[in-house]
């Protein structure tokens, strides 16, 4: 909960400042963090198609996730939508900028609108639930997204079903989505053994946990494995080479993890970086295997 006391030793200056400026009296609100996102980014959430009289309320939300943790937001977000914020109501202005947000409008895609509906539902519980769970809302509060999946995991594996199913697989989801591609695909092999295990993710998660897999089964199953590569991109290919040399032969871990670059630089050349393979793989490990220091 360490960035709620940081919030709070931050709104505590703010809000003296309004208070003896006469600023909080004027506006009618504290002239805290909250409020400060709220007026800067309204116009962006104006833009994206909330309706203005919620824009301040949901510029308030964009900039908590951005600079503090997508999930305080969501806490935010759960008080708001569960009527625990008096005078304010969204309607559907957080549904409206979560259906802009997704990366799939870049790449030329829809999403159909249950499903947004359903993501926008299921977070808002997640959220909710952290309130009367001290544990879960300690692994929510925590900023880094791997390092999220790995707290919950250790605690699904202290207690199976600890966290509902749908907040891991939001956990997961958000975790990939910071990744670019080959540490996503690390990430992927290192999480899907663990997770397919403990039965504690959706169908979709798994799915998308699943593509290094599917990637790698394409190749294999290829009538022919050669693979022709121009002059001027073969010290890429060396590169990849001599880092499947590096790895022990005798180690199942380091085996998996060399077909995954081989498969990755055939699937897409200019997303594999076999000299960064290892360092990948030994950086998100480390952040999935951290001990929680305040398990029982």
């Amino acid at each position: 909960l360490a960035f709620i006391a940081l919030i709070a030793m931050l709104n505590a200056p703010l809000t003296w400042l309004g208070e003896v400026t006469g600023l909080q009296a004027a506006l009618g609100k504290p002239t805290d963090l909250a409020a400060i996102f709220g007026w800067v980014l309204a116009p962006l959430a104006w833009v994206i198609g909330v309706p203005w009289q919620d824009a301040t309320v949901v510029g308030s939300l964009i900039g908590q996730k951005v600079v503090i943790n997508e999930f305080v937001a969501y806490l935010q977000l759960a008080d708001i939508v569960n009527g625990k914020v008096a005078g304010v109501t969204l309607a559907d202005s957080a549904l409206a900028a979560l259906r802009v947000s997704l990366p799939h409008r870049a790449q030329g895609k829809t999403v159909d609108a249950g499903v947004l509906a359903t993501i926008h539902r299921q977070a808002a519980d997640a959220a909710g639930q952290a309130h009367d769970d001290p544990e879960l809302a300690r692994i929510l509060d925590e900023t880094h997204p791997v390092r999220r999946v790995g707290l919950a995991l250790q605690a699904e594996k202290r207690m199976p079903g600890r966290v509902p199913r749908h907040t891991m697989s939001l956990l997961v989801a958000d975790a990939l989505a910071t990744q670019p591609k080959q540490a996503r695909w690390v990430l992927s092999q290192a999480l899907l053994p663990d997770l397919a295990a403990l039965d504690c993710v959706d169908a979709p998660t798994l799915e998308l946990l699943s593509e290094p897999f599917l990637a790698q089964v394409a190749f294999e199953e290829r009538s022919n494995l050669q693979h022709q590569i121009p002059r001027s991109r073969v010290d890429g290919f060396n590169v990849l080479v001599k880092t499947l040399e590096g790895l022990d032969a005798g180690d199942p871990a380091q085996v998996a993890l060399g077909n995954l670059g081989a498969a990755l630089y055939m699937d897409d050349e200019n997303a594999a970086d076999p000299a960064a393979l290892t360092a990948q793989h030994a950086r998100l490990r480390a952040l999935l295997d951290a001990p929680d220091a305040h398990a029982a």
